[in-house]
């Protein structure tokens, strides 16, 4: 898994962009309009991203189920802060934007990123990916389990990885992008223009041929049901 994510330029992409999202959402002025949009949409408690460790990769798995789960939250952060305008005070009145030059930046940064197809379909497979092994990894971790459990669980793993690499995975991913894009509310602001991700035309563009281990450009990954 360490070599996958330093090596992959677009599995880096994506572990970059989870790092930067991390330092976005502890702003004070992000964290205050972030909480109030989870509270307008019922998600209070839920949604609040980790710091990435180097040797506890749960919290890089559940930050990529944020990043999915969340997706259309998040874009609309990224709208907020990007737009927001306040009373600037003086003898005049007039508005001023609400957030600083450098958060505006870096939510249109990644806004970008979140709008875009190639990097969505990385972050979908990526998150299956942590997902399955996280779970083998706790499943490893009990004090009970025994050499020959251990080793059906790894087989099991294996298969399932295996098993994903089919056209037919990469077309859930194509549904559930296109999913994502219908549950969340595009806003066209005067900094930015709104973008709709479309799907690739090219089969070799759509995933990196060295995903999971180089052996194949299929592209892959388990069935994803976003609620």
């Amino acid at each position: 898994m360490e070599c996958t994510a330093s090596d992959i330029p677009l599995v880096v992409q994506v572990f970059t962009w989870l790092n930067i999202a991390y330092k976005f959402l502890k702003h004070y002025k992000v964290i205050a309009l972030h909480d109030e949009m989870l509270k307008q949409n019922d998600l209070t408690g839920q949604y609040k991203m980790q710091s990435l460790s180097e040797t506890h990769w749960f919290a890089r798995s559940r930050n990529l189920d944020i990043a999915v789960n969340a997706h259309g939250l998040l874009v609309d952060l990224c709208d907020k802060v990007m737009s927001e305008t306040k009373l600037k005070e003086g003898k005049k009145r007039s508005e001023e934007k609400a957030f600083d030059a450098d958060l505006r930046l870096m939510a249109e940064g990644l806004r970008r990123q979140l709008l875009d197809h190639n990097f969505c379909i990385t972050l979908l497979v990526i998150k299956d990916v942590f997902s399955s092994c996280n779970a083998v990894s706790e499943h490893l971790q009990k004090s009970a389990i025994d050499l020959l459990a251990a080793i059906e669980a790894v087989n099991n793993l294996r298969v399932t990885l295996l098993s994903s690499r089919t056209d037919e995975s990469y077309a859930v991913y194509e549904e559930v992008i296109e999913l994502l894009n219908k549950k969340r509310q595009i806003h066209s602001t005067e900094d930015t223009e709104a973008y709709v991700p479309q799907p690739s035309q090219k089969r070799a563009e759509k995933l990196p041929a060295r995903l999971y281990d180089g052996q194949s450009r299929s592209a892959g990954g388990v069935a994803l049901v976003v609620g």
